[in-house]
């Protein structure tokens, strides 16, 4: 019985600390794994990409395209100072990510909406807290931005627990993080790509 009440109790502590670690979450925190997954599997998205991207244009499905056989993510790309249109065909990896970042951005699309606020259309919208009005996001911030190190640090350490890492491998994860930024991420995946297949096209 004992043993039981002990395990029973433990299952409680776990379900409530899940819930006291993302109830606090900003949409942020959430959004920005799920653009690296994104950038990781299409590394042609920049972060002009991303901040220009909507879901819906002039009240229509604009963004995100999907068709019995393929399904492609659209937004515009600034090349030498001018917009052009790109469409990204998704695999199934982004696909799932594509339809997360929907799914999490559905709420303040609605508020937006609501509010007759043109911003509902785009794709990234954030709030910091439950009180605050939704915004699109105009810029992408990364961990290697020093204003924003202490913010997006949770990400990094949430699913690691840094008292058991070495001293070496400590040192490797502040590393990553004081650096990491979608646009070099982007960059060494392009390049991984390019020594993989020899082809620029493909990526």
């Amino acid at each position: 019985l004992t043993t039981k009440v002990v395990i029973k109790n433990e299952i409680k502590d776990n379900y409530l600390k899940t819930i006291r670690e993302n109830i606090f979450l900003t949409d942020y925190e959430v959004l920005y794994p799920l653009l690296t997954k994104l950038v990781l599997e299409h590394p042609q998205i920049t972060a002009s990409w991303l901040i220009e991207w909507k879901l819906y244009e002039n009240n229509k499905l604009f963004g995100y395209v999907k068709t019995d056989q393929v399904s492609y993510i659209i937004s515009h790309k600034y090349r030498k100072h001018k917009k052009s249109l790109q469409k990204i065909l998704l695999n199934t990896e982004s696909i799932k990510v594509v339809e997360q970042i929907i799914e999490l951005t559905k709420n303040n699309r609605s508020i937006l909406k609501k509010l007759s606020d043109p911003n509902w259309e785009y794709m990234l919208l954030i709030k910091n807290s439950i009180l605050q009005i939704p915004k699109r996001i105009i810029k992408i911030d990364n961990p290697s931005t020093y204003a924003d190190r202490f913010f997006l640090y949770k990400i990094f350490k949430r699913h690691i627990d840094i008292k058991k890492l070495s001293e070496t491998e400590t040192s490797f994860v502040n590393e990553l993080y004081e650096n990491f930024t979608l646009t070099k991420l982007r960059a060494t995946v392009a390049v991984k790509i390019f020594l993989d297949t020899n082809s620029i096209t493909i990526m």
